[in-house]
């Protein structure tokens, strides 16, 4: 492959319209006031319908939502 193109080629005979650019990831904003242990938790008590404390501990003690 040509290293100069900047382009997929396409596919098939139709001729289609090429993406040349793509989004990075870095573009993305995070939301660093959420954590995986705090979206995990809500996740746990929303599903088992628990309070919050209780499925902290769940999630701590079962390694969910990362290292705390």
């Amino acid at each position: 492959m040509n290293p100069d193109i900047k382009t997929a080629p396409t596919s098939g005979i139709v001729e289609a319209a090429v993406v040349s650019k793509a989004v990075r990831a870095s573009n993305y904003q995070i939301r660093p006031e959420y954590s995986t242990i705090n979206y995990a938790v809500a996740k746990v008590a929303t599903r088992f319908s628990l309070r919050i404390e209780t499925a902290r501990l769940i999630c701590t003690l079962s390694g969910i939502g990362g290292r705390r």
